[in-house]
């Protein structure tokens, strides 16, 4: 088995949210951590409709990776945006 499928494993069998934020603090760095939290904030201000520029200037990214994270929304098919959805209708 590769080392990434592991780690899904290992994300998938943690159903506690502050054992996940553990974990995932024991295993990623703070940077890491960080990186990856703007990436999700750019999806989900991507899918409330807020432009691209406004986004770059308020989270300090890179258009590329706001285009990178629209490309996947568009996607059909596409986890992240089923996961927005879904993190949508429960509010």
């Amino acid at each position: 088995m590769k080392a990434t499928d592991r780690l899904v494993s290992i994300f998938c069998s943690i159903d506690d949210p502050r054992t996940m934020k553990r974990f995932m603090k024991e295993v990623f760095s703070p940077s890491e951590i960080e990186d990856i939290s703007k990436r999700w904030k750019v999806m989900e201000m991507l899918k409330r409709g807020i432009p691209q520029r406004s986004i770059a200037e308020k989270l300090g990214v890179s258009l590329c990776k706001i285009t990178r994270g629209s490309k996947v929304l568009k996607t059909g098919g596409s986890v992240s945006k089923r996961m927005l959805d879904e993190q949508t209708s429960r509010r």
